[in-house]
């Protein structure tokens, strides 16, 4: 803008300086010859030698910087000694001659007296004018476009600035906005600024992200709400089907509807990665009491102890997504299902040490082997330990962690670390 701006003014000012230079040149010539009829007008023949030095001097003192000499046709020269030239006599036959030159200009100007109309002049007067007095009025006139020409710059520079800022502003604002939605921070919002288009579209960003989030919100319900109605049902069958006579059938049937599950926690997992994360304050011994109370019907509708103790009574807080924490608690308590023999006993208690809530679950089963108790993720038996992993993974999302061992009740114990805000200490476990 600010190159713009000096172009503009540059492709004026030069043509317009260019012009006034020379006709203020040209005035200042002529007025230099008007000058010298002036002075002529005092002067005729009988004018005494000394009223015509007086003449010059007030002349000079009027005008410093330019000479000032007269030729008297019999050869007298009054004021600056210059001797006579060619130049001279011209002007005495009559002709007015201006000569220009690069350090100024000299007029010689032809004089009959105030009566004498015609013959030969009586007098010349000859004026020599340097270049400093030539160029003055031209120079200040210069310097009057100059400063004009510097200001417009300045206040168009400035103005095309501060218009550029107006609208490369909302737009960088715009672009980081756009940026962290790219990255999954649907929360980002942009601040409506600027032009009236910068602005609408600002709103528009706005209202799309709300919308993808709503979206995303509505995605994730979903899929919990999914989770709900097939994990549940699905480990109910798996169970039945453990306690029908084995056969090849049944061995059959039991092997897909494990593969089943395994393909209902890789859905499930791909569908809750960390960084779509819902993130919300959520009260983590709620959504054990909900969970604990679906697999209590689950474990009576197969016939299976199921002992659960929840200690805490205030709410323990954390700030994620309550589908993932679902999930991470269905997945241990559905291990503990699946991987031991019917009729094995399994608690589950629920406790708090002040700034941890602390969910175990504990069975009467085989256990882990020695060799998989240090391996997160890694289960006995046939299983792939996919589901243990999941459950890793997502503690580890909340800054928790997972911990693997051998239960007071012989079997495998499974214990979740959940971080949670600050609360009074209700002892340890």
């Amino acid at each position: 803008m600010a190159a713009t701006t000096t172009t503009v003014v540059v492709a004026f000012v030069l043509p317009l300086a260019l012009t006034i230079r020379n006709v203020e040149r040209t005035d200042e010539i002529n007025g230099i010859v008007s000058s010298a009829a002036a002075l002529g007008a005092f002067i005729d023949d009988g004018t005494p030698t000394i009223e015509v030095e007086e003449a010059i001097l007030r002349y000079e003192s009027e005008f410093p910087n330019i000479d000032v000499t007269v030729y008297s046709e019999d050869g007298e020269v009054i004021g600056v000694p210059v001797p006579v030239t060619a130049e001279v006599d011209e002007a005495f036959a009559g002709q007015q001659i201006v000569d220009e030159q690069s350090g100024g200009v000299i007029a010689y100007v032809p004089q009959k007296g105030p009566f004498d109309a015609e013959g030969r002049s009586s007098f010349v007067i000859r004026l020599a004018a340097t270049g400093d007095v030539i160029d003055l009025g031209v120079r200040s006139i210069a310097e009057v476009i100059a400063l004009s020409s510097v200001i417009s710059i300045l206040v168009g520079g400035g103005m095309g600035l501060l218009a550029a800022r107006m609208i490369s502003t909302p737009t960088q604002n715009l672009t980081a906005v756009a940026r962290r939605l790219q990255h999954g921070e649907l929360d980002a919002r942009a601040t409506p600024s600027g032009p009236a288009e910068l602005r609408e579209l600002a709103e528009t960003l706005n209202h799309l992200a709300a919308r993808v989030a709503e979206l995303l919100v509505r995605e994730r319900e979903s899929v919990a709400d999914l989770a709900h109605r097939l994990r549940t049902p699905l480990t109910a069958l798996h169970l039945e089907i453990e306690t029908l006579e084995q056969t090849p059938e049944t061995d059959e049937l039991l092997s897909r509807t494990q593969r089943l599950e395994v393909t209902l926690n890789q859905i499930l997992a791909d569908m809750r990665r960390p960084e779509e994360h819902e993130k919300r304050t959520i009260d983590l011994a709620a959504i054990a009491r909900d969970r604990l109370a679906d697999w209590s019907d689950v474990a009576l509708d197969a016939g299976r102890p199921f002992h659960v103790s929840v200690e805490p009574a205030e709410p323990r807080r954390v700030s994620g997504d309550p589908a993932d924490v679902e999930a991470a608690f269905d997945t241990i308590i559905n291990n503990a299902f699946k991987h031991t023999p019917e009729g094995t006993r399994i608690d589950v208690t629920v406790t708090d040490d002040g700034d941890r809530l602390r969910f175990s679950v504990d069975d009467a089963g085989p256990g882990f082997p020695d060799s998989s108790v240090a391996q997160r993720g890694v289960s006995a038996g046939q299983s792939s330990g996919l589901g243990l992993d999941i459950a890793r993974r997502t503690v580890e999302v909340f800054g928790g962690e997972m911990r693997l061992g051998r239960s007071a009740l012989g079997g495998a114990r499974v214990l979740l670390l959940f971080p949670v805000e600050s609360v009074p200490a209700v002892g340890e476990w």
